[in-house]
């Protein structure tokens, strides 16, 4: 029997990452996109929002960055403006989201400024997509108590695209800049740790 505690003074280099967890699958974000759009009090920026959660996986602040000029409606393409954080990127648009999207700039003038920001006057454009994601999250959360954050919807996206497309792909979609932070999405990862925690864990 040792004495000494040979891992003493190890350390690993990089970031702690956070696996995620609780994931919604592809059906129930669907589900949950198609009651909300039949809500009659919710208007159609907010429906489009969450289009933009479910369908592209973005962040609240990608989502408050949009302007008009962002969108290629009729090659059904929107271009995702990148970050200190991530990489910018085009991706597709579900025909769904084409005809609200096409509704609602045919009902509003956009010339310049932000796409879905409401203009209210005292508040900033980031405190307002932030209250406007806040409200939209207590909606759906009516429907579905799991649905906590938008970095939930964001995180069952791209765990979803990654049982339909390969590694980079994903990261691309994403806009990841390192590819370990896609990496931790994959559901085989989490099997296998699921695995190894049972098969290894002193009280298992």
């Amino acid at each position: 029997m040792r004495t000494d505690n040979p891992a003493a003074g190890v350390f690993i280099k990089g970031l702690p990452r956070k696996l995620p967890g609780n994931l919604l699958t592809v059906s129930e974000m669907q589900h949950l996109y198609d009651q909300y759009r039949i809500q009659l009090r919710v208007d159609l920026s907010k429906k489009i929002m969450l289009g933009l959660f479910v369908y592209q996986g973005l962040t609240t602040d990608e989502v408050g960055r949009l302007q008009a000029r962002d969108l290629r409606l009729n090659e059904g393409k929107i271009f995702i403006h990148g970050g200190k954080y991530r990489n910018e990127r085009w991706l597709k648009l579900e025909a769904v989201q084409m005809m609200d999207l096409q509704a609602y700039l045919k009902a509003n003038k956009f010339k310049e400024g932000t796409l879905l920001v409401e203009q209210k006057k005292g508040f900033t454009g980031k405190y307002n997509i932030i209250n406007q994601v806040a409200w939209m999250l207590k909606q759906l959360r009516e429907q579905n108590p799991g649905v906590l954050t938008a970095q939930l919807l964001r995180s069952s996206v791209i765990a979803g695209w990654l049982k339909q497309y390969n590694l980079r792909q994903v990261q691309y979609m994403a806009g990841h800049r390192y590819v370990s932070s896609t990496q931790r999405y994959e559901q085989c990862n989490l099997d296998d740790l699921q695995n190894a925690l049972k098969k290894y864990h002193p009280m298992g």
